[in-house]
Parts: C-alpha cells; sequence; structure tokens
C-alpha cells in the first residue's frame, strides 16, 4: 500500500493539480525571455555562417587577391614577432650579464645598492634602446610572403600540380605531391628567392653586406644580390639546418593539405601553418646576415 500510495502522490496528475499556476503575466514574459534568448543565439550562429561563407566565397571567387593578401599579411605578423622574440631575448641576456657581473665584484651593502642602480639605469638604457621593429625587414618577408609565395602558392595548386598529377586523389599521388614539393620545389623555388628579395631590400646598406659604391667590382648589382643571397641560403642549410625544420614542418602539414583540405581553400590552410614556419624562418634567416657579412668582407 506504501509503494502505491507514493506513486499516488507522485503521480502527474496530482502535482499539477496541487501546481501554482503562474499568471498570465509571468506566462508571457517567460514566454518572450525564451524567445528573444533563441532568436538571439540564432541570429549569433546564422551571422558566424554568413561571415565564414563570405571567406569561403572571398578564396573561391578572387583566389589571387586571396593568396596575396592572406600570404602577405601572414608574413608581416610572423616577422614581427620573430623581431620581438629575438630582442626580448638579447635584452635579457644583457640584464642576467650586468646582474652577474655585480653579484661577482661587489660584497657590502652599500656597494650593492649602488650597483643596482647601476643595474636599473642599464636596464632603462637597453628598454630604450628595445626597437624591436625592424621595416626593411619586415619589407622584404611582405615582398616574399605576400608577391612571391601568395602568387606562386596559387599558380602551383591551380596550374601546376593539376598538369603533373592531375585531379584524382589517390595515396600514390599524394605521396608524389607531397615529395615533389618538398624536396624539388621547396629548396629549389621556394626557399630562396626570400634570401634573394632581402638581399635586394638591403642593397646599399652598409650593414646589410651590399655595397653598391664598389668600383674595384666588376659584377652587377644584380650579380652582388644574387650572390649575398645565395651565400646566406647555403650557409643555413649548411649550418642552421634549414631545410631539416622546413621538411619537419611541412612534410606532415602538406600531407593534410593535399589529402582533406578542400582546393580553393588550400592557400589559406597553408598560410596558417606558414604563420609558425616565417617565424621560424625568419629567426634562422636574420640571425646568420651578420656572420656572413663579416665573412664576406674579409674575403674581398
Amino acid at each position: 500500500m506504501t509503494f502505491f500510495a507514493c506513486c499516488f502522490l507522485s503521480s502527474p496528475l496530482l502535482t499539477a493539480s496541487f501546481a501554482v499556476v503562474p499568471s498570465r503575466t509571468t506566462r508571457t514574459t517567460t514566454s518572450s525571455t525564451t524567445t528573444t534568448t533563441a532568436t538571439s543565439s540564432s541570429l549569433s550562429m546564422s551571422s558566424s555562417a554568413t561571415t565564414l561563407q563570405h571567406v569561403s566565397d572571398f578564396y573561391q571567387n578572387f583566389p589571387i587577391q586571396a593568396a596575396v593578401l592572406t600570404c602577405g599579411v601572414k608574413a608581416s605578423v610572423a616577422d614581427t614577432v620573430a623581431q620581438i622574440k629575438s630582442q626580448a631575448s638579447l635584452l635579457q641576456s644583457k640584464t642576467a650579464s650586468v646582474v652577474k657581473k655585480s653579484s661577482k665584484t661587489d660584497n657590502n651593502m652599500s656597494s650593492n645598492n649602488n650597483n643596482n642602480n647601476n643595474i636599473i639605469q642599464n636596464f632603462n638604457l637597453d628598454l630604450n634602446y628595445f626597437n624591436f621593429w625592424e621595416g626593411r625587414r619586415n619589407l622584404a618577408y611582405v615582398l616574399y610572403g605576400g608577391i612571391y609565395i601568395g602568387l606562386m602558392s596559387y599558380l602551383e595548386y591551380s596550374y601546376v600540380f593539376p598538369s603533373l598529377f592531375g585531379y584524382e586523389k589517390t595515396i600514390q599521388i599524394l605521396i608524389e605531391k607531397v615529395l615533389f614539393d618538398n624536396f624539388f620545389v621547396a629548396p629549389f623555388i621556394w626557399l630562396p628567392p626570400a634570401y634573394i628579395i632581402k638581399a635586394w631590400v638591403y642593397s646599399g646598406d652598409d650593414s646589410g653586406g651590399i655595397d653598391d659604391n664598389n668600383n674595384d667590382n666588376n659584377d652587377s648589382t644584380i650579380s652582388l644580390i644574387l650572390k649575398e643571397g645565395y651565400n646566406k641560403y647555403m650557409h643555413d642549410i649548411m649550418n642552421n639546418n634549414l631545410l631539416t625544420m622546413y621538411w619537419t614542418i611541412w612534410l606532415p602539414a602538406q600531407t593534410i593539405s593535399f589529402s582533406i583540405v578542400p582546393d580553393h581553400l588550400r592557400v589559406a590552410f597553408m598560410a596558417s601553418i606558414s604563420f609558425f614556419w616565417f617565424i621560424l624562418f625568419s629567426t634562422v634567416a636574420s640571425s646568420s646576415s651578420s656572420s656572413i657579412s663579416s665573412d664576406t668582407s674579409s674575403e674581398q
């Protein structure tokens, strides 16, 4: 009997009969709030979907402009991040060096206080010198990333690859595309122009390496630019593992790109991956400039 009594008391009909019926105003307010929330959520989802659709349409209808714009902006931002990282690392090492020297040479409190003031002054001096954005270096990567990589990526993926490998997607064709792009296109077409463009942007700069006022040299300015870019490129391959780092990132990335990513979004996908590659590439390529310039000047 107790079981049936519990069932009876918990019956929805009995519960409904004793429930407090909300007023019409309460029901209307609750219904209105629910409707407003649902409408707002629906509009938000619809707006996001519309934005993504516009982006997809832009990449599909204007592939060249989209490729140049995406790769150019990506290259500029990535190089800026690389410059900030390298300058911050340099500032940190300078500050640590000053602190280490002061701790070794000072033993009493007064001298420590004086040297702490010197540390602060040196630190503020380094902060004032902390000019992380180098315009010409950034311009070089914008030209390389936007005009060259953006345009060439579109031509390669839209015309060259279809003519070489066709449109069929098989495992064999996927492997051929990835190997061809990484072991032929990258070392001979993708990477060398970055060094040549940077050498051209820095041409005539005393700290950059190319001296146009050298009358003893019979080579033209173009030959000097090509030589400068080639020397730095080979230096990074031989001493900084440039190609190994490239393959570590791009072999898996292009496997995904050629197998899953839609054709009209491939440049955008590659640009998103190459953002991180450009940070690494900009750091490596810029770190070798001073050593190569000194070697070149000593040879001359």
